[in-house]
């Protein structure tokens, strides 16, 4: 199934002009093929409807001695997006894996090796977001107190 793919991403950046558009269900294929001699298959699906929905895509790029791949994964809530971004390349210096974790506004990176930061930097945003809901309750709580001392 890998080698079928790999030729047809051949197949389409030999023949293909430097920019070309497939049309999909809720997405699309673009081909490039860029001046600097990469490659690039770019698949995107996705539906949004007021701010809801989710996306899909993934990306292939080869040139100069390096291959590389990315496949994305999110649900659009509120226009926000929940889900993650995982890329593996690999290049004349070795292969490299990165992953990033979307969790609202919010990016946090991770991979092999780097686990402990992206949950760190997760814990970091659950707890600012935390007190921050805190802080909030307790103006509420002291403004509802001085507007009752004014009405008793």
């Amino acid at each position: 199934m890998f080698c079928k793919l790999l030729f047809l991403i051949n197949w389409f950046t030999i023949v293909i002009p430097s920019e070309y558009k497939i049309p999909i269900r809720f997405g699309n294929v673009t081909v490039y093929d860029k001046s600097d001699g990469q490659k690039q298959v770019i698949i995107r699906q996705g539906i949004n409807v007021a701010g809801y929905g989710g996306i899909s895509g993934s990306t292939f790029l080869e040139g100069n001695g390096s291959f590389e791949t990315s496949n994305a994964h999110a649900l659009l809530l509120g226009g926000k997006l929940y889900g993650n971004n995982k890329t593996l390349t690999y290049t004349k210096k070795g292969i490299e894996m990165d992953t990033k974790y979307y969790f609202g506004n919010k990016i946090f990176h991770g991979g092999p090796g780097k686990e402990g930061l992206a949950f760190g930097q997760f814990l970091d945003h659950i707890s600012r977001s935390f007190l921050a809901g805190l802080e909030k309750a307790k103006l509420f709580r002291r403004r509802r107190r001085q507007i009752w001392k004014h009405i008793v």
